[in-house]
């Protein structure tokens, strides 16, 4: 059973921001699906930096 997601941390933007409503940021610990997808990301971080 996956455990509950803790509550969100809320980010309110800045005044100066002009963004209509808060977003939520959810961090949980990483699960083997979600490996795909950062090989990807990882792959696009080292091509950018020319590595």
């Amino acid at each position: 059973m996956r455990p509950l997601m803790p509550k969100p941390i809320v980010c309110y933007s800045l005044p100066s921001m002009k963004l209509e409503a808060p977003h939520s940021v959810f961090i949980r610990s990483l699960e083997p699906e979600d490996k795909e997808r950062w090989s990807e990301l990882w792959q696009g971080y080292l091509t950018f930096y020319e590595t």
